[in-house]
Order: structure tokens, then sequence, then C-alpha cells
């Protein structure tokens, strides 16, 4: 291996070190520190052979730790990988593995559970209106949003004369 291509293999190698990489971040990380650049991709096929650098591990355990820890669903979750440079292959494995770890559905009545905690019971249909945009905004199904939202009644608003 030449100086400069063991140079930038050095340089990968601290990065990872570090933090877990993305192929497509380590790319754009390297091509930063050292331009265009043909030993740049002979670095990268030389850690992805040493399992240095696994997209398809990387991408399930952020899928799992955003369904697990943010109650994201599997919509807003493959959107964030693929905003990342995931390819499609491990942004589909990595959704289906924290569809398996944690329960759509589960995810969904706690994401409520949430919301009307902070909100309160809605007290008409433009309170149904918000909750059903934040779910929308988690990743959530629309038609498991829709099935969810149909089950909450909307509880009348005090007004001003019954207060006295």
């Amino acid at each position: 291996m030449p100086d400069h291509a063991r140079h930038i293999l050095q340089y990968a190698g601290r990065l990872l070190s570090r933090k877990a990489y993305s192929e497509h971040a380590l790319r754009q990380k390297l091509t930063g520190r050292f331009g265009p650049d043909p030993a740049i991709e002979n670095v990268i096929d030389k850690l992805k052979a040493l399992n240095y650098l696994n997209d398809l591990q990387l991408a399930a355990d952020l899928a799992a730790g955003w369904a697990g820890r943010k109650g994201w669903g599997s919509r807003r979750i493959r959107h964030e990988l693929q905003s990342r440079g995931y390819a499609g292959e491990a942004v589909e494995a990595a959704a289906a593995r924290a569809d398996a770890e944690h329960e759509p559905g589960q995810r969904l009545e706690e994401a409520v559970a949430k919301w009307l905690r902070i909100h309160g019971a809605p007290g008409r249909l433009g309170d149904l209106k918000r909750l059903e945009n934040y779910l929308l905004r988690q990743g959530f199904e629309p038609h498991l949003i829709g099935k969810r939202i149909s089950a909450i009644s909307i509880l009348p608003e005090e007004n001003e004369h019954d207060r006295e």
C-alpha cells in the first residue's frame, strides 16, 4: 500500500475509533480532507472487508434506537436513514428490525399518550388534526393514525358561562 493510501487509512481509522460512520459519511469526510482521490475507494473497500465499516449494522442500530428511545414510526426512520445517505437495502432492513424489536402499534399508543399528557383531551376537531399532524411527523402510517384517532372522543370545552 502506497504511503498516501496508508495515510488515508490511518486517518479513517482515527475517525472510526471516535464514532461509527456510514460509508457515505466516511467517503464525504475523506474527500473533504484529501480531495477526490482514487485511494479513498480502496481504503473504504478495505475497511468494509475488515468489517470496520458496516452500513447494515449501523443503520439497524440507529433505527432500533430511534424506535426505542424516541418512539419514531417506520416512515420517519426510513426518511432519516435515507437523508443520511444509507442505501435502500440497509434502510429497509433497519426499519424491519426496528419494527420487530419495538412494536409499531405500541409506539403509536405511547406517542398518543404523550400528546394527550401534554395537551390534554381534545376539545374540538382542530385538536384531533394537531394530534394527527404530530403522529404523521413522528412517522406513523396514515391508516394506523386514522384508526387510532377515530377511537378518540372529543370532550366539550368549558366555555366562559360554565365557570361562573
